[in-house]
């Protein structure tokens, strides 16, 4: 689950990733591990109003819009204003595709 606030001392510049224990109510060490390594592997780019930021650590971050016009191309940065619309993110080769309000 991702929690996005406006408050950059939250996080990282205000983005929270949440992962649900539900399933394994009582997790052990590793099991707690587990799931902290999947949530953290889950989000890795999220649309706000505006913009589309980038979660972790990314060596090369590649945007492009609904017409395939590239937004951006192998970029170090962590957050990009764009107009509003879908766009596909690819992060470190893993594709994403994300709707900017």
């Amino acid at each position: 689950m991702l929690l996005l606030t406006h408050a950059p001392e939250y996080g990282k510049n205000g983005i929270l990733v949440m992962g649900d224990v539900a399933v394994t109510p009582v997790p052990d060490a590793n099991q707690l591990a587990q799931i902290a390594i999947c949530t953290a592997q889950t989000a890795k780019a999220v649309a706000g109003i505006g913009e589309i930021r980038i979660i972790g650590e990314a060596n090369a971050v590649s945007i492009f819009n609904a017409a395939g016009q590239a937004v951006a191309v192998n970029s170090k940065d962590a957050q990009f204003f764009v107009a509003s619309g879908i766009y596909v993110v690819v992060v470190d080769g893993k594709t994403t595709k994300v709707l900017v309000k």
